[in-house]
């Protein structure tokens, strides 16, 4: 039977329909519910664009790029993989560049054959250049380095394989970064006419040294960031006493 036109319910939310097939209803309780998530989120972007923001490229869980307006070190992403990601990307910038802008601003030797400062119990002092240049020759201390960066890549290898498969990388964008204060650094030791296995020492070291920042949120060994902290002091670590890795420092 047909209903009379004064008996149809054309406000009634169970009766109202749009050619789309969707409820009216919904369509208005959605507007209802969704317009403050909406203004939350365009405050949110707005907030982010007055602190200066600047486009960045960022890579999805399977790689895929994606840009975004982002706060240096925020996380956009809900997967672990991604923050993983972006923890990277956030220590390249804020870390690793710290530590290559100290080397790059190092006054190399500065304090050799001066006072030490306190740098730990585990440390021998060294008189002079020639006992330096002795200690740093000796096999023992090319052996205890071997085994430190051994630690290091077999430890950052089980704690963050994927992310260790940059390494190459790292190591190669530090060396360049490194070029010219190392550059210096080899003009400096000229000048006291010693031989170049000192400046391999500081390179290797160095170069380590930065690694292990750019690595740091999966703590690496320290023991390049202990050589690091003698070599901002102005000294040299040139050597090792005892069985790796127990044993002392030698420093000048």
């Amino acid at each position: 039977m047909r209903l009379p036109a004064s008996g149809r319910n054309t406000t009634s939310p169970t009766k109202a329909w749009n050619p789309s097939g969707t409820s009216t209803v919904v369509v208005e309780w959605m507007l209802v519910t969704c317009q403050p998530l909406v203004c939350t989120t365009v405050l949110c972007i707005m907030g982010f664009k007055k602190r200066g923001c600047r486009q960045k490229k960022h890579f999805g869980l399977f790689g895929r790029q994606r840009h975004s307006n982002s706060v240096r070190g925020f996380v956009e992403a809900i997967s672990f993989h991604d923050y993983q990601i972006a923890s990277i990307k956030f220590r390249e910038e804020e870390t690793r560049m710290k530590t290559i802008d100290m080397l790059i601003e190092m006054d190399w030797f500065a304090s050799v054959g001066q006072a030490i400062p306190a740098i730990g119990k585990s440390v021998i002092y060294v008189a002079d250049w020639r006992e330096a240049v002795t200690s740093c020759s000796e096999p023992l201390w090319e052996d205890v380095c071997t085994e430190a960066r051994n630690d290091l890549t077999m430890h950052l290898n089980r704690v963050c394989k994927a992310e260790f498969q940059s390494w190459n990388e790292v190591v190669n964008n530090a060396k360049r970064e490194l070029a010219e204060p190392w550059k210096r650094m080899r003009a400096k030791l000229e000048t006291e006419e010693l031989p170049k296995i000192v400046a391999d020492c500081v390179e290797w070291d160095t170069i380590h040294a930065v690694a292990c920042e750019y690595y740091a949120a999966w703590n690496p060994p320290q023991f390049f960031e202990r050589l690091l902290m003698i070599y901002q002091s102005g000294h040299f670590p040139c050597g090792w006493l005892g069985t790796w890795p127990e044993g002392k420092l030698r420093v000048y």
